[in-house]
């Protein structure tokens, strides 16, 4: 939303998430809002149904990775990626890394969590998210964008970034209507969490952790909306 990130907001004790809602008008919805996100994700609770998946237009692009108070962000090159859900057209504006995981599996948190914003022409919106599960080992498993430094808010990536290296192999996913997780908390936006985590090495956790310092919204009730799992095989 165009102003959004005008108003300081954050996720200490004073511009965190439990007074969103009290920082601008606009934000009432982080607090008076009932299909809000994130959720947690009992797979027993889940409708199992076959559905179309998600086409992805995703590959290499520029951009650039921003740290502060409101988290941390790839923001890529203007068109570079999008993807098609249910005939329907979005464009990626932002990844956001977030460690731990806004959403919960059967009230675990995960390792961490990347969220694919993205908006139709029309203004609707349809977020991404796959989980991140941690490794034992200091290497191996994903590959993240090039972090900045510690004190550092903003870098262009020196070398474009493979943003479909970040999809699992299997694209199935928990679906249910949900809000931004971010202020204004906007409603009415899809959400598509894969089923199937990415493994992260230790190291590479460290250094997301150090860099997207805690910037995790609490789980909030479901309110009785459906939530929905891809069963097709």
């Amino acid at each position: 939303m165009p102003g959004h990130r005008e108003v300081a907001w954050g996720y200490g004790p004073q511009d965190g998430p439990r007074n969103w809602a009290r920082l601008s008008a606009g934000f009432s919805l982080c607090g008076a809002g009932k299909n809000q996100a994130p959720i947690d994700l009992p797979a027993g609770e889940a409708l199992a149904v076959g559905l179309m998946r998600p086409v992805f237009d995703w590959g290499s692009t520029a951009g650039r990775v921003v740290a502060d108070a409101q988290g941390l962000r790839f923001i890529p090159a203007a068109a570079a990626a999008g993807l098609e859900i249910d005939g329907r057209r979005y464009e990626l504006g932002e990844l956001r890394l977030i460690s731990p995981s806004e959403h919960t599996l059967g009230g675990a948190r995960l390792a961490g969590e990347l969220q694919f914003v993205h908006t139709a022409n029309d203004g609707g919106q349809a977020i991404v998210s796959v989980l991140l599960e941690r490794l034992a080992a200091n290497e191996g498993g994903v590959t993240l964008p090039q972090l900045p430094a510690r004190g550092k808010g903003s870098i262009e990536l020196e070398q474009p970034f493979d943003l479909a290296a970040l999809l699992p192999a299997d694209r199935r996913a928990f679906r249910y209507e949900g809000s931004l997780s971010t202020p204004p908390c906007t409603e009415g936006v899809k959400w598509l969490v894969l089923r199937q985590p990415l493994s992260i090495a230790k190291a590479t956790l460290t250094a997301l952790r150090e860099r997207a310092a805690p910037a995790v919204r609490p789980v909030q009730p479901r309110n009785g909306r459906a939530l929905l799992v891809d069963s097709t095989p």
